[in-house]
């Protein structure tokens, strides 16, 4: 057999020509249809990381943004409290200054002793408000009650 430019064989048939291009499940991947793929594949890709690792990174950053912000509130609450901690003392030091005006007025050890006295001069006092015509009180028997609550006064 010789080599020639012409080659004819018999009873053969046509050959089928091969693409360029790949040929995967019957589908011809041409550069069109490649590309297609290519970015469908790109965008699914984006979406999943984008689903996956931006959104939760998202969400935990604006949690992070809220609790800053309540931080600073509470900050500037404190703030102003501190600014208001001189009127308060000056409050608390006025109440106690009341507190022991007003336990002054109850008897005491000390001042039961004069009861009878002070008793006796309000007695009076009430006395100097009334016109001559009028009957005048005396106080004529003081008897403290068993409960030592309220004394019994008489006047006459």
């Amino acid at each position: 057999m010789t080599f020639s430019d012409e080659m004819n064989f018999e009873g053969g048939g046509e050959f089928e020509e091969s693409s360029a291009y790949p040929v995967i499940f019957g589908i011809t991947f041409t550069p069109i249809i490649s590309g297609i793929l290519i970015g469908v594949l790109g965008i699914a890709g984006a979406t999943y990381m984008l689903l996956n690792f931006v959104m939760p990174a998202w969400e935990n950053f604006g949690e992070k943004q809220n609790k800053q912000q309540e931080l600073e509130s509470q900050i500037e609450q404190k703030k102003s409290s501190l600014q208001n901690i001189d009127k308060i003392k000056a409050e608390l030091a006025q109440a106690k200054t009341q507190q022991s005006q007003v336990l002054a007025v109850f008897a005491n050890e000390k001042t039961l002793n004069t009861l009878l006295i002070d008793l006796n001069r309000l007695v009076e006092a009430g006395n100097a408000q009334l016109s001559s015509n009028s009957v005048k009180a005396k106080l004529q028997k003081f008897a403290p009650s068993s409960e030592g609550t309220q004394p019994v006064m008489m006047v006459h």
